[in-house]
């Protein structure tokens, strides 16, 4: 189950599609209230996170979002789908001026965004 946190009281909102952030499989939305939004991605369901992600983004990241963490701790690996779409997340973050931060990667995640040169591209700061 997703919830959206503000400020410490657990609350449901919808998305611009009308979806519930409860609904959500394999993500959770975290906002803090005072425009960070963290969304932690469940390695378990890691696919349908993915997709969940690319299409609820826009809806994830309300109106003074300046900060969104995509918390990996519970991915193992990066896959190239997750990698092609940590790409499409940053461009729109840089369209809507909000920074990426990738929290907590695996050592192979962290190896890997090293060797391919993707932890620039990216321009995330990567937190462990």
């Amino acid at each position: 189950m997703s919830t959206v946190v503000h400020s410490g009281a657990t609350s449901h909102s919808r998305l611009p599609s009308g979806r519930r952030t409860d609904a959500l499989v394999g993500l959770r939305v975290l906002d803090d209230g005072k425009g960070a939004v963290t969304v932690v991605l469940d390695g378990d369901h890691l696919g349908q996170g993915l997709v969940e992600l690319r299409l609820c983004l826009t809806g994830i990241l309300p109106g003074g979002t300046h900060t969104l963490t995509i918390d990996l701790a519970g991915v193992d690996r990066l896959s190239s789908v997750c990698v092609a779409t940590l790409l499409r997340v940053k461009r729109v973050c840089l369209a809507w001026h909000v920074r990426l931060v990738l929290h907590r990667p695996g050592a192979h995640s962290r190896d890997l965004l090293a060797r391919t040169g993707l932890r620039d591209v990216l321009e995330a700061t990567v937190v462990r």
